[in-house]
C-alpha cells in the first residue's frame, strides 16, 4: 500500500511558527514606539540647539560691542570708546567733548567694575543693560544702544539710568532720622 502520510511543504516547521509569534509581539512594536520617539527628541534637540546657537552668534556683535565700549572707559581711554561710537553718537559732539563729559561723571570717570547682562536686538539696532560699580562702591545702571553700520555695532548712545524709585514712606523715614540729629 502507498504512503498515504503527506507533508506539504508549505506548512511551517514548529520552530517557525515561534518566530512568526516573535514578530508580531507587543514587546517589537513597542521598541519601534521608542526608536521612533527617540529619533523625533534627537531631531527636536538638533533643532533647539541651532536655534540657540544662532541667537547668540546674531547677538555676539551687540555684546562684543557693548563689552569694548566699556572696557575703553573703565581703562581710562575715553578716546577709544569715542573711536568705537556710531556716525549719530560723533554728530553729538568731538572726542574732545566726550572726554570732558567722562570726567565730570563720577560713574563714567570712576568705574570699578561693571557688569552688562541684557541684550536686546532688532533689524540693526541693539542695546545692552548692565551696572556700572565706581571706586567708590556706589552702583549705577546703565544701558548701551548700539547700531549696525557697515556690519560693525557701533555705540549710539550711553545712557545711566536714574536709581529705582523710591517710595515715599523711604523719604519720611530719612526726614524724621535727619530731623533728630
Amino acid at each position: 500500500m502507498p504512503n498515504m502520510n503527506y507533508t506539504s511543504p508549505i506548512q511551517p516547521e514548529s520552530g517557525d511558527k515561534h518566530k512568526e509569534s516573535m514578530n508580531n509581539s507587543p514587546a517589537k512594536g513597542t521598541r519601534n514606539v521608542v526608536k521612533i520617539v527617540a529619533i523625533v527628541a534627537a531631531v527636536i534637540l538638533v533643532f533647539v540647539a541651532g536655534i540657540i546657537m544662532l541667537v547668540f552668534s546674531m547677538l555676539s556683535g551687540v555684546t562684543d560691542a557693548s563689552g569694548k565700549f566699556m572696557d575703553a572707559l573703565k581703562n581710562d581711554a575715553p578716546g577709544l570708546a569715542y573711536e568705537m561710537s556710531s556716525t549719530g553718537f560723533k554728530e553729538q559732539g568731538t572726542s574732545e567733548q566726550f572726554e570732558e563729559f567722562v570726567k565730570s561723571n563720577a560713574v563714567l570717570a570712576e568705574i570699578e567694575s561693571y557688569s552688562l547682562n541684557s541684550f536686546n536686538m532688532e533689524n540693526d539696532y541693539g542695546s545692552a543693560r548692565g551696572t556700572i560699580t565706581s571706586k567708590s562702591g556706589s552702583v549705577s545702571p546703565v544701558l548701551i544702544e548700539l547700531v549696525n553700520e557697515n556690519n560693525q555695532w557701533k555705540v549710539l548712545n550711553i545712557n545711566l539710568e536714574p536709581p529705582a524709585v523710591v517710595e515715599d514712606d523711604d523719604f519720611d523715614d530719612f526726614d524724621t532720622e535727619f530731623m533728630d540729629i
